[in-house]
């Protein structure tokens, strides 16, 4: 039985069922999966139960996924593509220990892919929080209540002056951690600030 390169790959290192899906997805191709959603804090690019945007959030959250980091950067590219103005990405920040325990944000992985300005460092996770899953809506908004806060580089804060902000994050589901960061925001004299999920 002839192998070709790839089987002999996935022979040798099986793929996971989520690099599976993700595997024949192009960056044009992830865009029939967009699903805008418009809630009252945010704007959600895709449906989180869709299997393919599922993988793509898994495999960048939890392995840096190359490919799927790309996939994810077409949703926002394209969102943002006619939008005007001077915009730059602020990613919701991981906390110090999560970010020590992961290595990296997933959210600042995927905005660093795209052809806009990517500001980290002006909004800070100084409290370390619980993972938001478990819990329900009104402990979702104690658990990230001033957990976010501007830092005192001012020159980071001068980054941030007169532009048009997307706060992005990587999975809505109620809105907390979003509208959390956001309010951390407010104090900037900002053009604009659109809060905006990967998915929801």
């Amino acid at each position: 039985m002839h192998l070709d390169y790839r089987q002999l790959l996935d022979l040798l290192f099986p793929r996971s069922d989520d690099e599976i899906v993700i595997a024949k997805i192009t960056p044009d191709a992830i865009l029939d999966h967009m699903s805008i959603t418009t809630t009252a804090h945010a704007t959600a690019l895709s449906s989180y139960k869709d299997p393919v945007i599922r993988a793509a959030v898994h495999l960048v959250k939890y392995h840096q996924h190359q490919h799927a980091t790309t996939r994810l950067r077409s949703l926002i590219e394209h969102y943002l593509q006619n939008r005007p103005g001077d915009i730059c990405i602020v990613p919701v920040p991981l906390s110090a220990a999560r970010l020590r325990q992961r290595g990296y944000n997933q959210v600042s992985v995927v905005a660093k892919q795209t052809s806009l300005p990517v500001h980290e460092t002006v909004l800070l996770r100084h409290r370390h929080t619980r993972p938001q899953t478990a819990l329900t809506r009104a402990e979702r908004n104690k658990n990230v209540q001033q957990a976010f806060t501007l830092t005192t580089a001012e020159s980071a804060l001068h980054e941030a002056v007169g532009k048009d902000l997307i706060l992005l994050d990587d999975v809505l589901t109620t809105g907390a951690t979003l509208k959390a960061a956001a309010a951390a925001l407010r104090p900037l004299p900002y053009r604009s600030l659109t809060c905006v999920a990967l998915a929801h």
